[in-house]
């Protein structure tokens, strides 16, 4: 039967807006389970026929919850109830052919079954249906909406900690204060004790969506520059991994020069090539175009602007046209440094600016008396200033603050009990050397200068025109007093009277000081600031300070060698640039730099400049993009020597065929002989320096020679070299030792009682396989420090003699003794996978740890997913077979187990990562007197720990259950990823070593402090 068929009041046709009434009328109701008796007050409520009741009962409400009733008004002003389907009225929902009762007409009378019908029907079904998903929607966009809101004042707090240069450790309580305060948001990101969604990686999520929406921002700003230039640097971070630095310099929307950072990326070294390509992928990355380059600019090493095979060639053999540049402030900081460098008397009084203010920095006692002093003398109480020369301006802040205060000092040290202050009693006397006040008073009067150009080279509008024609007025400054004395100079005769000072000839120190110092400092200035031709003559187009009308032809010549660099069409470029000179002479002076001009082009109301003059727009692009006053060169500036000097990086160069001596960075060149009576003398010469030996033609002894920097190294090594074999006129010489036990020790005796027979010999450093137990106490008898005659020692193990003076740590390293190759990154397979998970070949001691390990290893399933291979006795010497399974082993496997043997420290450390492999080490003290010293207390491993190896450390057996586990769930591109930086690390590590041992040997031996 049809929901219509047994109605016994017909459908009204006109629709209606019911009114929702929750409430039932006054009905009188007895129910039971079965049987619902209803005695309704409504007149129209009657009985069927059949005997069903008809109406309108609002007690239904009851049982169908759905059901909503309104009161109508027929056309006598009657009133009655209607009923409707509440689900589907709201969402519009028909029934059979259409019909539209339950949604819009309503029933004023109808059976109970007929409502229990319609609750089983398609139609209802259908719109309980659409009403569950549109709550389902509105909860989760309630949910999404807050926590929308949520994110984004997080991202508020992150941006306030990055903006302030605050630790990221600093999010978790921000959020909390600003939860107290009353932020009504962030509490919807405390969801639960487990779920406040504070932690680091939360952390790093926030921090990735800013910069990946400001790496955006700033790409499409580039993107939409007209042309671009980048500025460029190398630098190592806490884990002595390199990066690659990029900002450019592009042109924004409203023609102002814009500088932003681009990308920090990891390199795997910092050679030109590297280097090359790690900048053109990531402007590639970033879908910018090389051919919009204008320009490149660096530091001075010879990596970036080298003319053969530097960066800046290599990018201009992609975009000929682009400009290279080496950082002003930079070349005029070495300028200066150079220029004190030359003259012995001015780098004394350098000296003595700095023994100044150390002598005041770290003594509060000092500072407390000179204020003092300057009080009585009535002068300002100013700080001595440090004087540095790759900070720019600081020689000028220094120089000024003691010429000031020069009474005050020297009155302070006078007064001040400095019989037994040998420092004090030093500066003194050099201050109250007239030569030393000359200096000064010479350099209060020449270094404003030198500052205030640095100043036009940091200032943001600075351009390629303005460089040439401050640099010249500098020079004609710095003229002016090498013949005529500056205010300060003036001042000399009244300040030495006032100090008592014994009066020198002043032709005497002209000739000495003031004329070689300024003479040396115009020329250093000159040769580092020529430029390319195409520089110079772009500095034409800087038309600021020009007179009111310029030349038909200026700059006419000029604008046909820059056609031609920039392949333009000369003859349209002249014309241009003539007109364009028609135009600027409506400008004023002030309205022509090339900042001016670039908004002219780009401001809305003038229109088609650009188009008609093109060619000069492009060359205003140029120009004022290549310059830059930027300087991201700090500490490193100490590190570069001449203007053209190799800016150090670490380059493995290890088992190459083609390996050729470095030049040396200065003009003498020291020669050190290398003697090894020890095996890890050859982990040294191959592993470390990276030198390559050679048999004799006896095949008794082997030797090698390899120059780095200023030293030329002498390899010497096998059973012929005996102490009465070996060259009797050594001078300098590095000693390998074995002193690991006692019969190792008597031999290293005979070796250092040799010592004073050889004449010649004037320094000693021993490089000394330890005692395991770290009772190396023998050898101090032999120190320089005692009488004896070793200047230093690299001592293996965690000694507690390592005081980085006398002793310097050294690593155990790969066990050449049993011929442990010398392994290249490329040689490791480190995309396959590997058979098993973690490895352990060792020799298994009584009462150890490594017998816990064993037992572990032996259980399921680790007995299935590692390779063992135990044995219960040492062996000093491995077959061709044993030590091709070992290296199998570490290059089959993820994982490395390192238990703790005699000492800690174990060849398989660095075997297993020189193979890729992650080592798991015991992190657990052995037995003896290794320990903290008195620069470290980071034991055991300190070398490693010190250099943030990336191993794994724990200290019982038992949770290796929870690191392999861990390792399981790692995918094949993780371990991969891994297997990469456990290699580079280990490359690195030497290369680290490498510069320590040549730093500590060029100090000890040749007092050469780099």
């Amino acid at each position: 039967m049809k929901e219509s068929s047994d109605e016994s009041t017909e459908l009204q046709d006109t629709e209606t807006t019911p009114t929702e009434t929750p409430s039932a009328p006054d009905i009188e109701t007895t129910s039971t389970e079965d049987n619902v008796t209803t005695t309704c007050t409504t007149p129209t409520r009657t009985r069927h026929a059949s005997g069903h009741k008809v109406g309108v009962n609002k007690s239904w409400i009851a049982v169908f919850s759905w059901l909503i009733f309104a009161t109508e008004t027929d056309d006598d002003d009657n009133t009655y109830d209607v009923m409707f389907c509440k689900f589907c009225q709201k969402h519009k929902s028909y029934g059979f052919n259409g019909n539209k009762t339950w949604s819009e007409t309503g029933y004023k009378c109808l059976r109970r079954d007929k409502v229990k019908e319609h609750q089983d029907s398609d139609q209802h079904k259908h719109s309980l249906a659409l009403e569950l998903n549109q709550t389902v929607n509105d909860m989760s966009n309630n949910i999404t909406s807050s926590a929308q809101k949520a994110i984004v004042d997080a991202l508020k707090v992150m941006y306030y900690l990055i903006s302030k240069n605050l630790p990221l450790d600093h999010f978790n309580s921000m959020i909390d204060l600003c939860i107290e305060l009353g932020a009504t948001n962030l509490p919807n990101l405390r969801l639960a004790k487990n779920a406040t969604y504070s932690s680091c990686e939360i952390v790093h999520e926030l921090l990735n969506l800013l910069s990946e929406q400001v790496s955006d921002t700033v790409t499409n700003n580039v993107k939409s520059s007209p042309c671009f230039s980048l500025m460029v640097d190398e630098v190592s971070d806490n884990r002595s991994i390199k990066h690659l630095a990029l900002c450019s310099r592009y042109i924004n929307q409203t023609g102002q020069l814009q500088t932003s950072f681009l990308v920090d990326t990891e390199l795997p070294n910092a050679t030109a090539e590297t280097v090359t390509n790690s900048i053109i992928s990531e402007i590639n990355k970033k879908e910018l175009l090389i051919s919009d380059m204008s320009g490149f600019a660096s530091d001075g090493a010879a990596v970036f602007l080298g003319k053969k095979n530097g960066v800046a060639k290599r990018l201009k053999d992609h975009n000929p046209a682009m400009i290279t540049n080496h950082c002003r402030d930079h070349r005029l900081a070495l300028a200066c440094r150079d220029s004190f460098n030359s003259v012995p008397l001015m780098k004394k009084t350098d000296e003595t600016l700095e023994k100044i203010y150390k002598y005041y920095k770290y003594s509060c006692v000092h500072t407390a008396s000179l204020k003092m002093v300057q009080a009585a003398f009535n002068q300002a109480p100013l700080a001595i200033k440090q004087a540095k020369h790759h900070r720019w301006l600081s020689h000028d802040q220094a120089v000024s603050s003691i010429v000031r205060s020069y009474k005050s000092i020297v009155v302070n040290l006078e007064t001040t009990e400095i019989s037994t202050d040998p420092v004090g009693n030093g500066i003194l006397k050099s201050l109250k050397d007239p030569i030393t006040l000359r200096s000064l008073l010479l350099l209060a009067d020449t270094l404003p200068h030198i500052a205030a150009l640095s100043l036009v080279f940091q200032r943001r509008d600075v351009n390629l025109g303005m460089v040439k024609t401050t640099v010249d007025k500098t020079i004609r400054m710095l003229e002016t007093r090498q013949t005529q004395d500056g205010p300060w100079q003036l001042k000399f005769s009244q300040m030495s009277s006032d100090l008592q000072l014994t009066t020198s000839s002043s032709s005497d120190f002209n000739t000495k000081v003031k004329e070689p110092f300024l003479t040396k400092l115009i020329n250093n200035i000159q040769d580092r600031f020529v430029d390319t031709d195409i520089i110079d003559q772009l500095s034409v187009l800087d038309l600021s300070g020009t007179p009111d009308e310029l030349p038909a032809l200026y700059g006419f010549n000029e604008m046909f060698s820059i056609a031609d660099h920039f392949s333009m069409d000369p003859e349209e470029l002249q014309t241009q640039w003539q007109d364009f000179i028609q135009l600027l002479n409506t400008l004023t002076s002030q309205d022509r730099s090339m900042t001016k001009l670039l908004q002219l082009f780009h401001n809305s109301t003038v229109t088609g400049l650009k188009d008609i003059y093109h060619l000069v727009y492009r060359l205003l692009k140029i120009t004022e993009d290549d310059d830059n006053g930027w300087n991201p060169w700090g500490e490193e500036f100490e590190k570069e020597g001449s203007y053209m000097h190799r800016h150090k990086a670490p380059k493995i160069l290890w088992n190459k065929e083609d390996i050729k001596s470095e030049k040396a960075s200065n003009t003498s060149t020291h020669i050190v002989d290398i003697w090894s009576i020890a095996a890890i003398g050859q982990y040294l010469w191959e592993h470390i320096l990276g030198g390559k030996t050679k048999f004799s033609t006896s095949n008794t002894w082997s030797h090698g020679e390899k120059k780095i920097d200023n030293i030329e190294f002498r390899y010497k090594v096998g059973p012929a070299v005996t102490l009465h074999e070996v060259p009797q006129d050594v001078k300098n010489l590095v000693l390998v030792l074995n002193g690991r036990e006692v019969s190792k020790i008597k031999a290293a005796r005979e070796w250092l009682n040799y010592l004073p027979l050889l004449k010649d010999l004037q320094h000693v450093a021993v490089v000394l396989l330890g005692n395991e137990q770290c009772n190396n106490d023998w050898i101090k008898h032999y120190m320089k420090v005692n009488g004896g005659r070793i200047d230093f020692v690299f001592l293996v193990y965690d000694s507690p003699d390592i005081d980085n003076r006398n002793f310097y740590q050294w690593p155990l390293g790969v066990a050449t003794y049993r011929d442990f190759p010398n392994i290249e990154r490329s040689e490791v397979p480190i995309y396959n996978k590997r058979k098993f998970v973690c490895n352990f070949m060792g020799t298994i001691y009584k009462n150890s740890s490594r017998e816990v390990l064993l037992d572990v290893l032996r259980t399921e399933p680790l007995r299935s997913i590692c390779s063992v291979k135990a044995r219960q006795t040492w062996l000093p010497q491995e077959t061709d077979k044993s030590r091709e399974d070992y290296v199998d082993a570490l290059e089959d496997s993820d994982i490395t187990l390192n238990p703790v043997g005699q000492n800690t420290e174990c060849y398989r450390i660095y075997e297993a990562l020189a193979l890729g492999s992650l080592p798991v080490v015991e992190d657990v003290m052995t037995p003896g007197n290794c320990g903290k010293s008195s620069v470290s207390d980071n034991v055991p491993l300190r070398i490693l720990k010190e250099y943030k190896a990336p191993i794994k450390y724990i200290k019982d057996w038992k949770e290796l259950r929870s690191v392999l586990s861990n390792e399981l769930k790692l995918s094949i591109e993780g371990k991969i990823k891994r297997r990469k930086e456990l290699m580079l690390w280990y490359e690195n590590f030497k290369s680290k070593l490498r510069e320590h041992f040549i730093h500590v040997v060029q100090e000890k031996f040749f007092s050469m402090n780099q």
